[in-house]
């Protein structure tokens, strides 16, 4: 409502391509350019390429523990289900 109103435009790489960026506007570099990759549907490829892509790294041992926990809750009626602790052995100063 309080926005104005403005044109819709088809965007493409050119559009990136022109932007300059000023001592003002280079904190913006790096969120352009993750919306650069969501506007034109990039997708990463395992193959070597010329495009710089994101990596979201997750720890695979606590999501497949979470997933496991969450199908048992969910799959329980007549039990109680819940997740053990999570205790650091080696290095408890991460």
């Amino acid at each position: 409502m309080h926005f104005p109103e403005v044109k819709e435009i088809l965007v493409d790489q050119q559009i990136f391509d022109r932007l300059s960026y000023s001592r003002k506007t280079e904190s913006y570099r790096t969120a352009i350019d993750l919306a650069r990759l969501i506007i034109l549907s990039y997708a990463p490829n395992v193959k070597a390429g010329e495009e710089n892509m994101l990596a979201l790294l997750f720890n695979m041992n606590d999501l497949w523990e979470q997933y496991v926990l969450t199908q048992l809750v969910n799959c329980s009626k007549e039990w109680t289900v819940w997740g053990q602790e999570s205790k650091r052995f080696w290095r408890t100063s991460l």
